[in-house]
């Protein structure tokens, strides 16, 4: 192997410099102005906040909190201008006193709603607890919506939560991306054999500051030595394919495990045991991603005499987050303990990934990347996984994994077809530069909830629903699955059985593992074989995506395969526009029957697809 002399950068624009970044947002965030009795700026709020002189961190004036009611919740709230496109730090200084509750204490959050008043999303950090003195608590929010017109900044405490709490200097500014936040490239970790490397740089730069002079080059170093410039070759302006004497970890995204390609499908688990290893191994999954990683080799041996690859865990080794084990203080205790675990299991066998991050903030991200450059420098031989819900900040955490997934959860709350839009923003915050493992939905809510009345309203998804996540996921480009989670069903929740959803799991994998020879192939690699999808539009009251059909096309022993998968809770009329000509038949290999439709300068496949029903369709061509 080789690697790769990109000299990554030069990107920039025109001559002109972008403007400078905006300033404070939040008015009063001290709370020392009053105007006529009232505390500027904020809003009215309830008898257990008040407004105090001489009780903030320098002796000012500050927001408290007195609460012996758990049932209690409130928000107070600043209305706040945020521009769309644009993301923004936020933050408050909290101290607390016997503050106490499940829930993570004091904080700051941000949320936006839409013209008509709905609420779109928003930015949370975790807060403060127990008794502490000043502490700031701050975070930073997604790239705000197009769709949001109003935006509220609010210190508060997380509902349940007894005690006392006072804030003071709320601060909202907008957070200062780097035009440039990296250069990637298709080659895994940057080591390559012969072939075509395509890098891309992750832009940032608002519409609202974009130029007409705005332009892209790429700086690199050939194999002569000599510097070169080039500008980008794509329409937007952020990549460019150069002929080098790399690529490796293929193109497709595909996981090469002992010199074959490989597609992860297992299942989230808490502690390895025999007993449940024996009853997981007759099922149709090939690995495992315990949050309990083994100690000993000898529950990894188990694991590969049953044909088990493990993703290793080790996320929680970071000092001073909620999950770091007691022996953790420093930096130092951190890389002790990985040196130790990689130095363990690096060579074994059923070794597939280090499990490198579990939802860990961005304000994290500086640690998070130099974990996955030192994970790399230990153990070349195996990538990063990382798992995240913020899936519109992919490309911001680009630097911290080698392999990213994030957990769509919809069920019951939300549609099915939210797997169809985290896993496409997923995919894309990649910039088709990592392989992506995602993480379905097979657990029920009513295992995370409290109270019997919370249980309630909670179930897990119908085997119709998980079939079809797993499948909107694969649809939408990924190349490994691990359903979260094994040992939820093992809760039984709301009287569940086990047995029955263990079944329902096993069905699903088993569909998807039929199929590994045609998701792993490579034949046809860059061949566009599906031009579009077109359906029957939704009904009005439809609240998911707006497009919850996907489709997806393979090439294996010459013949092509097209996915098409219904997102959507009804049954749906799919039209699906092909590249090319000369097919002759389709036939199903799962899924209703389908129709094709030759036309003049392509064919298309139509479909009646059942609610949540996805299809697996071969299309056949004329010698």
């Amino acid at each position: 192997m080789k690697e790769l002399r990109i000299i990554a950068a030069a990107i920039m624009a025109a001559a002109k410099s972008l403007p400078s970044w905006g300033g404070e947002l939040v008015l009063n965030g001290g709370f020392d102005e009053v105007t006529d009795g009232k505390t500027a700026h904020w809003n009215t709020i309830g008898q257990k906040f008040t407004y105090r002189d001489g009780v903030g961190r320098n002796g000012t004036r500050a927001l408290c909190y007195e609460n012996d009611d758990p049932k209690f919740y409130s928000f107070p709230g600043q209305r706040i201008q945020l521009k769309s496109g644009h993301a923004y730090e936020y933050q408050v200084w909290v101290k607390t006193e016997n503050l106490t509750g499940n829930e993570s204490g004091a904080t700051v959050c941000i949320e936006w709603n839409d013209a008509n008043g709905k609420w779109l999303g928003g930015a949370y950090v975790g807060g403060v607890k127990g008794t502490k003195d000043w502490t700031c608590v701050k975070g930073v929010t997604d790239k705000v919506p197009k769709e949001a017109v109003s935006a509220r900044v609010s210190p508060y405490v997380r509902k349940g939560m007894k005690g006392k709490a006072w804030f003071d200097d709320v601060s909202v500014r907008e957070y200062a991306l780097p035009p440039v936040a990296g250069v990637y490239s298709t080659a895994y970790r940057n080591m390559a054999v012969e072939g075509e490397v395509t890098f891309r740089a992750a832009l940032d730069v608002p519409e609202d500051r974009a130029g007409p002079g705005l332009a892209t080059w790429f700086t690199y170093q050939n194999t002569k030595g000599d510097v070169c410039r080039t500008r980008a070759t794509n329409s937007l302006g952020e990549s460019v394919t150069l002929k080098v004497a790399s690529t490796w970890f293929d193109s497709q995204g595909r996981a090469i495990v002992d010199g074959k390609p490989f597609f992860p499908l297992g299942m989230y688990w808490s502690a390895v045991t025999t007993n449940k290893i024996e009853t997981y191994a007759k099922g149709p999954f090939n690995c495992l991603m315990p949050y309990h990683a083994p100690n000993s080799t000898d529950i990894m041996d188990l694991c590969h005499a049953k044909g088990l690859k493990v993703i290793y865990s080790v996320k929680d080794i970071y000092s001073g987050t909620r999950w770091a084990p007691k022996g953790i203080k420093t930096e130092a205790d951190e890389t002790r303990y990985i040196k130790d675990r990689v130095n363990r299991f690096k060579d074994h066998p059923a070794l597939l990934a280090w499990y490198l991050n579990d939802e860990l903030p961005l304000t994290m991200l500086p640690r998070l990347a130099a974990r996955r450059d030192l994970m790399e420098k230990l153990d070349p031989g195996h990538p990063g996984w990382s798992v995240l819900y913020q899936y519109n900040s992919i490309r911001e955490y680009m630097p911290s994994f080698d392999v990213v997934g994030t957990d769509p959860y919809p069920i019951p709350s939300k549609p099915a077809a939210m797997a169809t839009e985290w896993t496409k923003k997923t995919v894309r915050g990649t910039l088709g530069c990592k392989p992506v493992w995602q993480v379905p939905q097979a657990f029920n809510w009513a295992g995370y909830r409290k109270t019997p009345e919370e249980k309630a309203k909670c179930r897990a998804p119908t085997e119709a629903e998980l079939r079809s996540m797993c499948w909107q996921c694969i649809a939408n480009g990924a190349n490994g699955l691990v359903m979260y989670s094994f040992f939820d069903l093992e809760k039984r929740p709301n009287g569940e059985a086990f047995e029955r959803r263990w079944a329902e799991c096993c069905r699903v994998g088993e569909e998807i593992r039929a199929q590994f020879p045609v998701l792993l192939s490579a034949e046809g690699a860059g061949r566009r074989i599906v031009t579009g999808v077109g359906h029957m539009k939704p009904d009005d009251d439809w609240k998911g995506p707006k497009h919850p059909v996907s489709a997806r096309g393979w090439v294996k022993d010459g013949a092509e395969y097209v996915l098409v998968v219904n997102g959507y809770e009804k049954e749906l009329y799919v039209t699906v526009g092909l590249a090319g000509l000369g097919r002759t038949a389709a036939e199903s290999v799962f899924g209703p029957v389908p129709k094709l439709v030759p036309r003049e300068n392509s064919d298309s496949l139509k479909l009646c697809l059942a609610p949540l029903e996805p299809a697996l369709v071969r299309l056949h061509h004329s010698k």
